[in-house]
């Protein structure tokens, strides 16, 4: 993954790994400046809630400004409101596009999803993610 300049986060507790991410970053046309793609961030189930998902988007966030990128794109399940909640609301990411059926008929689900934007541009750092938008937290 590193030699092709993508990257991999992992997060652990003592010797357990409960969470990772990785993506790449993207140079989509010559109208479009570049950008860091999550293709995917997880949380173990049994450690959600802990500030471990919001740990690697910060880390998530110092990577793209180490390399010059403003912006962070993924998709995510429109269904899946705690993480529509956390990406919108906590990290502030904007809802750029619908995609219907993004990754082609699923067995038994389908595969709906919104492509968000988290324009770093005023990224403050750390704190702008322990103080959420709002009164509720994730």
């Amino acid at each position: 993954m590193a030699n092709n300049h993508g990257f991999v986060f992992g997060a652990r507790i003592g010797s357990e790994l409960v969470g990772f991410a990785y993506g790449f970053p993207c140079i989509p046309d010559s109208w479009t400046p570049p950008y860091l793609y999550l293709q995917l961030i997880v949380v173990h189930p049994e450690h959600q809630g802990a500030g471990i998902g919001r740990t690697m988007m910060v880390a998530l966030a110092d990577f793209a400004l180490a390399r010059g990128l403003l912006t962070v794109r993924w998709a995510f399940d429109p269904v899946d409101t705690r993480n529509a909640h956390f990406y919108l609301d906590v990290i502030g990411a904007s809802a750029q596009q619908f995609v219907p059926d993004m990754y082609g008929a699923a067995a038994d689900a389908p595969t709906d999803r919104v492509i968000a934007e988290w324009d770093l541009t005023d990224y403050a750092g750390p704190t702008i993610l322990h103080a959420p938008r709002g009164a509720s937290t994730c």
